[in-house]
């Protein structure tokens, strides 16, 4: 019997037949076992909504596929080090093309990538320039010329009489190996001395050297004393070490124990080191005798250490205590604060201000900017080698409260940050010190990040000589037009002809997608997602494969639309050189230059994956079932607002003399969400956009002495070329408008697997609406700064599986709650209620599981929606109550002002214990709004609370509260969470039923979420079963208290036995960009079996329509 593969079938033939790629069966994440047919050799522009499928159907099938099959070709041991995608599910793909990727992501994070790595036009640069180049002396600026035997004679013969030297020929520098061969061939030849990275060694006790590591190797050729007869003994010598060493000499004056004795010359640990005299038969300068070894392409890389910078490491950049940043306030004197922690408060920094000014006789009490230049010199950088009185204040041992005088140099305050910074091995004090370090460009290499001798190696003659390090900094335009027209003649211009070459095509390429901007020594952590990706297209282009197919993501992103034609125009010609051009897009341009374009659809997540319509450009027009094609029909419109937003404060930085601002002034709109579409943002790409509103705002507020204050000087960047870390301080005049500034990145929002980009708060409305119980645990936090640490992690309890499909948990729930607590997680349940009915047990279940915590809470997501009820809370229930206090203390800073800036509603108090909640009436606006106010209140400690605010506090029970609220003769009430009675509440509820967001209304920490919006039965169930509720928890507090029941003793809530937790309500602070929906089998025996018939009909019809994921019953995947 024969066995038919896929590639056997119908779908194989008419793929080849059609040149077609047949898809069936696809049904990767959200496609709906779509069959499609592709054309080959085409351009094909992939459309539709975001989420609909373009990436599940391009990348994560197509190319998956592709790349599954080209590494099953390779070997097991090739295969092992490669990260392969997933087998994409999918019945046949037939007519496949080897894939290649072009995603939208940032090239590289490494600070050591720029633009000419990443191309690999550096590569052929370094090769140009170590082949074809000319050295020159970096001091007279003349060619360097061969030296030859008899001016390396004259040379020696110019040293001192008598002068002992050795003779050296380098035969090896920084290479690797263990040179066994090299010493047996000279011992051959006769030379039995040998110096190994210093060190001079005897052939009989040279040391084994590692394989690994650099070694230097030079082979003695003679040992003399200098002296006018030994003139043609030199020039034997010279001639040997040039015949060994490649036209390279050293002759290096020793001292007599060297010479005499070698056992005394095998160590350099007494800091000797010989001075050395290179000679070169190749390059050296007719004026000054400086010369190199030879050019090798490793010469010209500043990610080697043989041609990187060795002041800067080859980044070109370097961290410095800034002058700027250190002087904070230069209004001030020195005395008053001028220089953080050199004040009066700090005694010994201070007291040696107070000796450096009568030194030079300054006031210390006169602003710093008044001071004379010189004086504000040698605070900063310290006297030198003068040296200044200075008394000093024993403060311990038998000498305290004497006075010491010494007299030392000063060494100044950066230099003593730089040292502090430098030898502390605290990570705190590191921290602190950073704050007053700046990045500017490497003061030794001018930010070229290349070695002196790299730097001055040149390429044409005349006009025409430029540094690689030239080239690398000009832009891509500009360097391309220079290759077109650069001539070079005899054997280096046929050397150097195929290299031009090359290089001239790789930046034709980078020029015509829309990168003429650029400049090779450009830092690629710095391109947007746009320009990384149409760099590593420009590298394909350069790259001339064919019969391939190359998956592109919104290349046009980013891109200005004057460029766009050229991006298109470069497709195009990989589509005519054979290949197939698949582009996930949204722009017209590009899909009006498509030969076939597919859209997919209807909507996003579980209501797209299928393909709406396809063809060319007039048939997707035409189709009405497309959105994509009344839009591009002018069926559909954006329409234009009728009133535009007015005009805000400005931020103006004058004058902002960076790079390409050209020193003028730049009026920047504070409105955030119109300063990147309006007029003045509207330019072509690299116009500086993102350094203008992102670098300059960013660096400005980064700095010390701008976090205060609203009018500020401001720290405008004025350079741009190493990246925005490397923006040096300048002054200028800047007005701040804002509260706070955030930066949003085009960078992956999260790594972890329970990270999604849900929209926490909208979800949170939903669930309160559709009689969902949002509940938030906070663990006991071992100290008030973790808060902010610690992680968020959102679940829904319950899940879609049928009824019959849950598991039943024997365990406590808190048995695996609480070691996920004790490490400092904050996890929100999200419980499902059953609209059938909750039961009194089940509810004391809830309870007792910690699955609902006892107390009232608050920030139910709309709260701003309509502020007639403000009701703030913290519960606090936990026996370590100092613990509890300390938290809720460190929190109340965030949590007042997250209240104040998204809800306008301010935080009267915060108790640990007992809970507190307050309620206002709709005439209640603020803090201001309390003088003269009359609040109830149950307790009299709470009229602490309020008198500072002048209100006047009324104590009486809870039953009066509710009845001067219904007749408003109570403005405000400050009542416990548990005091009163369901009964009470719920005529609070009726009270406020016009409200349509009543949230913070809570019974027993059950939230009803907004009164209206509930169903008639669950309205039902709350009046008949809470007070059953209530009577079961006074009935059974006291038997109960072991297993851990709630208990109310009258004196407040609170939770003991074994579910001793401290809990928190605090759902706005959620980080919703670490928000992860997951269903999860219920905790809850007792109505799980209900649970399945009532998740799955609640969330399609409330959920489904805004998160795009339909629910069915069936087993949960893990």
């Amino acid at each position: 019997m024969t066995l038919n593969s896929p590639t056997d079938g119908t779908y194989l033939a008419r793929a080849l037949q059609q040149q077609t790629i047949s898809i069936r069966g696809a049904r990767t994440h959200n496609l709906k076992n779509i069959d499609l047919d592709i054309p080959r050799n085409q351009l094909v522009v992939i459309t539709g909504l975001s989420g609909s499928g373009k990436s599940s159907l391009a990348f994560d099938t197509l190319y998956a596929e592709g790349q599954r099959r080209y590494v099953e070709s390779l070997s097991t041991y090739a295969r092992q080090f490669l990260q392969l995608m997933d087998k994409p599910d999918v019945d046949v793909i037939e007519g496949l093309s080897p894939a290649i990727s072009i995603e939208q992501k940032t090239t590289s994070h490494n600070p050591r990538s720029t633009v000419g790595t990443v191309t690999e036009i550096h590569d052929y640069l370094r090769l140009l320039f170590a082949r074809a180049g000319t050295p020159y002396c970096p001091e007279h600026d003349l060619p360097l010329q061969s030296q030859t035997v008899s001016q390396m004679v004259d040379a020696v013969l110019a040293l001192p009489q008598d002068t002992r030297l050795m003779i050296l020929a380098p035969v090896a520098r920084e290479k690797k190996g263990e040179f066994l061969d090299v010493f047996a061939e000279m011992q051959a030849q006769g030379y039995v001395r040998f110096r190994v990275n210093g060190a001079i060694y005897a052939f009989d006790d040279l040391p084994t050297l590692k394989k690994t590591e650099k070694h230097d190797i030079d082979v003695v050729i003679d040992r003399v004393k200098v002296r006018a007869d030994l003139q043609q003994r030199l020039a034997e010598s010279f001639e040997a070490a040039l015949r060994l060493a490649n036209g390279r000499a050293i002759a290096v004056e020793m001292e007599e124990s060297v010479i005499e004795n070698d056992s005394a010359s095998r160590s350099n640990d007494e800091g000797y080191r010989p001075k050395e005299h290179f000679f070169n038969a190749k390059f050296a300068c007719p004026v000054c005798n400086h010369s190199i070894s030879e050019l090798e392409p490793r010469l010209f890389s500043f990610n080697s250490p043989v041609g990187a910078c060795p002041s800067c490491d080859g980044l070109g950049q370097q961290d410095f205590f800034d002058p700027a940043r250190v002087v904070a306030f230069p209004t001030l004197s020195l005395a008053s604060g001028a220089i953080k922690g050199w004040d009066r408060r700090n005694g010994y920094y201070f007291s040696m201000l107070e000796s450096l000014a009568k030194h030079y006789k300054f006031d210390i009490d006169k602003p710093f900017e008044s001071l004379p230049p010189e004086v504000q010199t040698a605070i900063l950088q310290g006297s030198g080698e003068e040296e200044i009185k200075f008394s000093y204040v024993m403060d311990s041992g038998a000498s305290q409260g004497k006075k010491l005088t010494k007299k030392h140099p000063f060494e100044g305050i950066l230099p003593n940050m730089a040292r502090r910074y430098r030898e502390t091995d605290s990570a705190l004090v590191r921290e602190d010190l950073a704050r007053y370090r700046s990045t500017q460009p490497c003061q030794s290499c001018n930010g070229s990040r290349l070695r002196l001798e790299a730097r001055h190696v040149k390429i044409g003659e005349g006009a025409q000589a430029r540094a690689i390090f030239e080239i690398s900094r000009s832009t891509l335009r500009e360097s391309y037009a220079y290759f077109q027209t650069l001539t070079m003649h005899g054997a280096k211009g046929d050397i150097a002809a195929k290299v031009v070459r090359e290089i001239g095509l790789r930046l034709k390429f980078l020029n015509d997608v829309g990168l003429n901007y650029l400049s090779l020594d450009r830092s690629a952590e710095t391109l947007s997602g746009g320009e990384s990706q149409r760099i590593r297209l420009a590298s394909q282009i350069g790259s001339g494969l064919t019969g391939v197919m190359y998956v592109l993501d919104e290349p046009s992103i980013g891109l200005h639309q004057r460029d766009n034609d050229r991006l298109i125009e470069t497709l195009k010609h990989l589509r005519d050189i054979g290949n197939s051009v698949l582009v996930v897009e949204h722009d017209e341009d590009m899909m009006r230059a498509a030969d076939h374009i597919i859209d997919m659809g209807l909507g996003a997540g579980v209501h797209g994956g299928r393909v709406i319509a396809q063809g060319n450009f007039d048939a997707i027009q035409s189709n009405t079932q497309s959105l994509t094609g009344q839009y591009l029909a002018q069926t559909l419109k954006i329409a234009v607002p009728g009133k535009r937003t007015p005009w805000l404060p400005t931020v103006a930085p004058k004058p902002g003399d960076e790079d390409k601002f050209k020193s003028r002034n730049a009026p920047s709109p504070a409105a955030v969400r119109r300063a990147e579409r309006e007029a003045h943002h509207r330019a072509t790409q690299g116009a500086l956009q993102t350094l203008r509103v992102v670098g300059a705002s960013d660096h400005n507020l980064s700095c010390p002495s701008h976090q205060d204050g609203h009018t500020v000087d401001a720290r405008v960047p004025t350079e741009f070329g190493c990246g925005p870390t490397a923006l040096r301080c300048k002054k200028a005049s800047l007005i701040l408008n804002f509260a706070e500034t955030r930066r949003f990145r085009m960078t992956t929002l999260g790594d972890l697997p329970r990270q999604t980009v849900a929209r926490g708060d909208q979800l949170r409305r939903i669930f309160l609406k559709s009689g969902l119980l949002a509940v938030t645990l906070l663990p006991l936090i071992a100290h008030p700064s973790d808060i902010k640490n610690a992680p968020l992690r959102l679940r829904i309890v319950g899940g879609l599986a049928g009824a019959n499909q849950f598991p039943r948990h024997e365990e406590p729930f808190w048995q695996k709650t609480l070691p996920a607590l004790s490490r400092g997680q904050i996890t929100t349940e999200i419980v499902p209620f059953d609209k059938a009915g909750i039961r009194t047990h089940e509810m004391l279940r809830l309870m007792q599981l910690g699955v609902v915590p006892f107390g009232t809470m608050l920030m139910g997501g709309i709260l701003s929606a309509d502020p007639e009820l403000a009701a703030l809370d913290l519960a606090g229930m936990n026996p370590n109550m100092a613990a509890l206090r300390r938290s809720v203390a460190a929190f109340r800073p965030h949590l007042e002002q997250t209240m104040r800036e998204r809800h306008g509603i301010e935080v009267l108090a915060i108790y640990a214990y007992p809970a507190q909640v307050t309620f206002c009436s709709r005439s209640f606006t603020g803090l201001a709004d309390l003088a003269g106010r009359r609040v109830r209140i149950s307790n009299p400690s709470q009229a602490d609370l309020i008198r500072p605010f002048g209100a006047v506090p009324i104590q009486s029970e809870f039953s009066a509260v509710v009845s001067g609220m219904r007749s408003g003769n109570v403005d405000c009430a400050i009542t416990g969470a548990m005091s009163g009675n369901a009964i009470g509440l719920q005529e609070v509820a009726s009270h406020l039923h016009t409200s349509a967001a009543t949230w913070g209304l809570s019974v027993f920490g059950a939230n009803l979420g907004a009164w209206t919006a509930l169903p008639p039965d669950m309205k039902s169930l709350i009046k008949t079963e809470l007070p059953k509720l209530e009577a079961a928890i006074w009935a059974d507090s006291e038997r109960q208290t072991d297993e851990g029941v709630a208990c109310n003793t009258g004196r407040g809530s609170c939770l003991t036995g074994k579910t001793g937790l401290m809990k928190e309500v605090q759902t706005n602070a959620v980080d919703e960009s670490k928000l992860r929906i997951s269903f999860r089998d219920s905790v809850l025996p007792a109505w799980v079996q209900r649970c399945g018939n009532t998740c799955v009909p609640v969330w399609n019809r409330l959920l489904a329509p805004v998160t795009g994921i339909r629910a069915e019953t069936q087993a949960t995947r893990p």
